[in-house]
């Protein structure tokens, strides 16, 4: 019975050994490039062929670290590019010209599988990632060529509620004028050049029409006869006298 015994845990063994050597040589690793742009992205994949898990996205993990030269090494977590678990990514993107090394790691349960490898970083004037600038804390700038950044943002009212088209070219309009954010909002406010409504009303249509520093402010605004607020119709036709 003794014998048995020991003769089944040798068999589950050489099992065990065998599919995780199966395992260990249907897994690749693939470098996106060995020579890339500062401010790029260096990438890895993993290529499983023979996928033995339920769920990859949690129960296999990848990993690495990436160094240059002799600076402390930058740990980066990879994800799963594929829902049967056959394609696993990680990427890194260097911040300064130079030779980078790195190191990648493959773990489901038990198993392990490591890669390493190497990749150089070129100065191609990128502009970079935005970081606030250590002369004028309260400025930002460009990493990579050390310009001035300056943040211009939108609010696109009543975006979401146009058809493909117009949204479109509602954001090519706005990409032309420099800005660098763009914020869709649905509210019953009329707020910036909207196309006009079946049934807007002329003193509506006049309010679209007005800059928006008079849109607003002068829209709440007190006659100097009582107290019945002035129309922005009325606004709209006083602005020559103002101006």
């Amino acid at each position: 019975m003794r014998q048995f015994f020991s003769s089944v845990a040798v068999g589950l063994l050489a099992c065990l050994t065998l599919t995780e050597a199966q395992f260990a040589r249907d897994i690749s690793f693939s470098q996106s490039a060995h020579t890339i742009d500062a401010f790029d992205f260096a990438g890895i994949t993993l290529t499983v062929t023979n996928a033995k898990i339920q769920n990859p996205f949690t129960e296999a993990q990848v990993s690495g670290s990436f160094q240059f030269k002799n600076e402390k090494a930058i740990e980066v977590d990879g994800f799963c590019d594929a829902s049967d678990g056959s394609k696993y990514r990680i990427r890194f993107m260097p911040s300064q010209p130079g030779e980078y090394t790195y190191s990648v790691k493959y773990r489901q349960g038990n198993f392990e599988r490591a890669h390493s490898g190497s990749f150089t970083a070129r100065d191609a004037e990128r502009r970079g990632i935005v970081r606030v600038d250590k002369n004028y804390p309260w400025h930002f700038v460009w990493q990579g060529t050390g310009e001035h950044y300056f943040w211009n943002g939108t609010t696109s009212y009543w975006l979401m509620g146009w058809d493909d088209d117009t949204i479109r070219n509602s954001i090519d309009r706005l990409h032309t004028k420099a800005k660098d954010l763009t914020r869709g909002k649905r509210s019953h406010l009329r707020r910036g050049p909207l196309p006009s409504h079946p049934r807007e009303t002329t003193e509506e249509k006049s309010r679209r029409e007005l800059p928006s520093w008079c849109r607003h402010a002068n829209g709440r605004a007190k006659s100097r006869r009582g107290s019945r607020p002035v129309s922005n119709l009325q606004n709209a036709q006083a602005l020559p006298n103002i101006l």
